[in-house]
C-alpha cells in the first residue's frame, strides 16, 4: 500500500467538518487533556469503503502512546496495522474481530492524557458527545449504536440478528407461563437466557448475546440452521474478479509436457547452490513463460476497454496463484524477465510467507500482467483456467506424473516425468495460432532447459 495509504489510515482523523452518530467535528477547535476524541478509520482510497477487524493489539482501558499498534484491519486489497497517533487512556471499541469497520467510522476512543501537537490539535477535534434514546419512529444515535423501539444494538449485531430471523427485543422479554409445555427440559436455559440482560455496557446487545440466543432457541427446537456468510476480505475479492473474468470469451489450450531433464537440472542446482528456501519447479516454470513473453508481446498485454485497446507491458509482472485460511490470492513476481532463479524462488517464497499470514501489500497484489497457476502443488492434474480481467492470458500447472511414454526412436516405453499445462486466453484478443506457438516456446525451453540458460537476459 502507498506510504500515503497508511499515513491516511494511521491518522485516524479527516480534516474536514463533519457530522455522525451525534458526534461534531469543527476545524479549529482544541484537544484538551482529559477529552475523549473518536479514532475514526480515514479514507485509504482505492475505492475502499470499509474494512474487516482482524485483531486488537490493545484492550479498553491500556494506556496507548503515538505510534503503538491499535489493530490489524484488513481490505479486499491487503492487511494493514493500524497505529496510535495519542497519548492516553483507550475506550470504547466499537468493532470486535470479523466485523466490518465502514470507512469514516470510529474505531475507539482515546482519552487523553497529553494533548497532541499544535499543528494536529488545531484541525482536529470534538467538540460535542450528544446520546440520544428516541422512540420507534425516531432516530437514535448513541456512542456504540442504534437504538430503536427501546433495544440498543450495533449495526453489525442487527444485520447478524436480521441474518438469523432473531427478534432482538427476544432477549429482553419476559418467559411466558405456558412455554414449560411448549418446551420441555430446555426450558430452564431458554428463560435463563431470555432473562438474561444483555453483556454490553448500558444494557447494549452484543453479538455473543445474539448467537447464544440462537444455539439455545435452535438446541431447544431441534431444527437444523442455515448460516450466512457476507462475503469480505479475500473472498469479496475473488468473487468480483470471478464474475468479471465470466463476461471474457476464452479460448483454451492443454498439452503434456516432459519435466524429466529440467527435473535434474533442479536437483543439481539445489545441491551446488546454498539457499535459504528449497527449490521448486515453479521458479523454471515463471523464467520459461518470461522468456517466452519476450517473443509473444501481445500475451503480456492488458485491455483498456475505456480506451478501446490494448496496453503493452515493459515488465514481465507474473502473477502467482497461491491458496491461503483467507481464500485463493494472487500476487505478483515484479521483473520476472531480469531475476535469476534463486531470485526468482526467494520472491516466490516470500510472496507465500505473507500470503498465508495476511502480510501481503497493497503493491504485492497490483498491476500484474500475466499469471501462471499451479495447482499441481495441492493435488489435480488438469484445471481450467480463468483468465483475470484486465490481462488477456493465464497458464495452469499440473501435478508432475512418472508415465511410460516411447522415444522417438525406440519401441519400447520409457518412464518419464509429465506435467500436463492448461492456457486460457482472452480470445477477443488471442487467437488459436498465437497461443499454441506461446505453448510451444515454453514447453521446449521447459523440456530442454539448456535452451532457457542459453536464451537467459
Amino acid at each position: 500500500m502507498p506510504r500515503s495509504s497508511l499515513l491516511r489510515l494511521a491518522s485516524g482523523l479527516g480534516h474536514r467538518s463533519s457530522e455522525f452518530a451525534g458526534l461534531r467535528y469543527f476545524q479549529g477547535a482544541r484537544l484538551v487533556l482529559g477529552e475523549r476524541v473518536p479514532f475514526l478509520l480515514a479514507d485509504i482510497g482505492e475505492g475502499i469503503s470499509e474494512v474487516e477487524v482482524l485483531k486488537w493489539h490493545r484492550s479498553e482501558g491500556e494506556p496507548v502512546n503515538p505510534f503503538d499498534k491499535l489493530l490489524d484491519v484488513e481490505s479486499d486489497k491487503a492487511t494493514v496495522e493500524i497505529t496510535s497517533r495519542y497519548r492516553g487512556i483507550l475506550r470504547d471499541l466499537q468493532y470486535r474481530p470479523g466485523e466490518m469497520a465502514p470507512v469514516g467510522r470510529p474505531l475507539c476512543f482515546v482519552e487523553l492524557e497529553e494533548p497532541p501537537a499544535e499543528s494536529a490539535a488545531s484541525t482536529h477535534a470534538v467538540d460535542s458527545i450528544e446520546s440520544t434514546v428516541v422512540g420507534q419512529h425516531g432516530d437514535s444515535k448513541t456512542e456504540r449504536g442504534v437504538e430503536l423501539a427501546g433495544v440498543l444494538a450495533t449495526p453489525a449485531v442487527r444485520a447478524l440478528a436480521k441474518n438469523h430471523a432473531v427478534e432482538l427485543g427476544a432477549l429482553k422479554r419476559k418467559v411466558r407461563s405456558d412455554l414449560p409445555g411448549l418446551l420441555g427440559g430446555n426450558l430452564a436455559k431458554l428463560s435463563e437466557t431470555l432473562w438474561s440482560s444483555p453483556s454490553g455496557r448500558d444494557g447494549r446487545i452484543m453479538k455473543s448475546d445474539v448467537l447464544e440466543y440462537i444455539d439455545t432457541v435452535g438446541n431447544s427446537r431441534h431444527e437444523p440452521r442455515d448460516t450466512f456468510v457476507p462475503f469480505k476480505g479475500l473472498m469479496k475479492s475473488m468473487f468480483q474478479s470471478m464474475t468479471s473474468s465470466n463476461s471474457v470469451p476464452r479460448l483454451m489450450l492443454g498439452d503434456e509436457v516432459c519435466v524429466t531433464e529440467i527435473q535434474r537440472l533442479r536437483r543439481r542446482m539445489t545441491s551446488l547452490l546454498d539457499l535459504p528456501q528449497s527449490l521448486t519447479m515453479m521458479p523454471f516454470f515463471l523464467k520459461a513463460a518470461s522468456l517466452s513473453l519476450h517473443d509473444f508481446t501481445l500475451l503480456n498485454a492488458s485491455v483498456d476497454e475505456n480506451r478501446g485497446g490494448l496496453v503493452f507491458h515493459s515488465q514481465h509482472n507474473i502473477c502467482v496463484a497461491i491458496s491461503t485460511p483467507r481464500g485463493l490470492v494472487a500476487p505478483c513476481i515484479r521483473g520476472v524477465e531480469g531475476k535469476s532463479i534463486p531470485e526468482l524462488a526467494q520472491e516466490l517464497w516470500r510472496l507465500t510467507t505473507d500470503a498465508r499470514q495476511g502480510m501481503l501489500r497493497e503493491e504485492d497484489l497490483a498491476n500484474g500482467t500475466f499469471t501462471i497457476s499451479n495447482i499441481g502443488s495441492i493435488g489435480g492434474t488438469y484445471v481450467v483456467p480463468v483468465v483475470v480481467p484486465p490481462q488477456v492470458a493465464i497458464g495452469a500447472v499440473g501435478k508432475i506424473q512418472r508415465l511410460p511414454r516411447y522415444t522417438v526412436e525406440g519401441d519400447v516405453p520409457l518412464p518419464t516425468e509429465i506435467v500436463s499445462v492448461s492456457w486460457a486466453a482472452d480470445h477477443r484478443v488471442i487467437d488459436g495460432a498465437t497461443m499454441a506457438k506461446f505453448s510451444n516456446r515454453w514447453k521446449t525451453l521447459i523440456e530442454e532447459p539448456d535452451l532457457m540458460l542459453a536464451f537467459m537476459r
